[in-house]
C-alpha cells in the first residue's frame, strides 16, 4: 500500500510545476480519512510554502511565535481552536484566520475527528512545532 503521503505530493524543496501551475482536488484526497499527525501535504514555490496539516483530535500545537511572515489558515475538516495573542478563534470549515508575523499561537483540536487545515505563507525556514498529547483521560 503507497504511503498517503505520497499520494498527495509531498514534496521536497521548490516545486517542478510552480511554472506552469499546480492544481492539487483536496476533495478527492479525502483529507479527513488520514492518519499520522503533522504535515500530510506540502507544496513550496520560489515564494510560498503551502501545507495541509492534520491533528488528531485532543492534539494540540504549543504556543509558538513566527517572528518571519504572516500565516493564512483555511480549516478544511473537524474543528479547533486557534489561540493568537491570548484571544480564541473557533476554526472549522470554510473558516479562514489570519495570523500576523510576530504573534503568541497556540492550536488545538478540539472535534471528534481530527482537525485538517490548510497553512499558506510567504516562503520562509523551516518551522516545525511540537505536537502535544491530549491531557484528558480518553486521549
Amino acid at each position: 500500500m503507497t504511503d498517503r503521503t505520497e499520494q498527495l505530493g509531498q514534496s521536497e524543496g521548490v516545486n517542478a510545476t510552480a511554472m506552469t501551475g499546480d492544481l492539487i482536488d483536496l476533495a478527492a484526497a479525502r483529507l479527513a480519512e488520514l492518519s499520522g499527525s503533522g504535515p500530510v501535504l506540502s507544496r513550496e514555490t520560489e515564494d510560498l510554502d503551502v501545507n495541509v496539516v492534520r491533528l488528531p483530535a485532543g492534539r494540540s500545537i504549543e504556543e509558538h511565535i513566527n517572528r518571519e511572515v504572516d500565516v493564512v489558515m483555511v480549516a478544511l475538516a473537524g474543528s479547533g481552536l486557534v489561540t493568537v495573542a491570548d484571544q480564541e478563534f473557533v476554526l472549522s470549515p470554510q473558516r479562514l484566520l489570519i495570523i500576523p508575523k510576530g504573534s503568541r499561537r497556540s492550536i488545538r483540536s478540539t472535534g471528534d475527528d481530527a482537525l485538517v487545515y490548510l497553512s499558506l505563507h510567504r516562503r520562509r525556514a523551516r518551522l516545525w512545532p511540537t505536537v502535544k498529547r491530549s491531557t484528558s483521560s480518553n486521549g
